[in-house]
């Protein structure tokens, strides 16, 4: 799994910056299933995008 976040510019404005604010983030997963041999049997990723702490998300 890999995972990003960023926190967006406008949350360090004075005074508005915690309704405005927030953080944007991205995950990124990769499954493998194996048999009991060892031998892939299945592969699988997945893509999550979210944001949040602001008022308008």
């Amino acid at each position: 799994m890999y995972s990003k976040s960023q926190t967006r510019a406008t949350s360090f404005l004075p005074y508005v910056g915690g309704v405005v604010g927030g953080s944007d983030s991205i995950t990124h997963t990769l499954t493998v299933q194996f048999t009991d041999e060892g031998i892939v049997k299945n592969v699988g990723r997945g893509k999550v995008v979210g944001k949040g702490g602001s008022v308008f998300d």
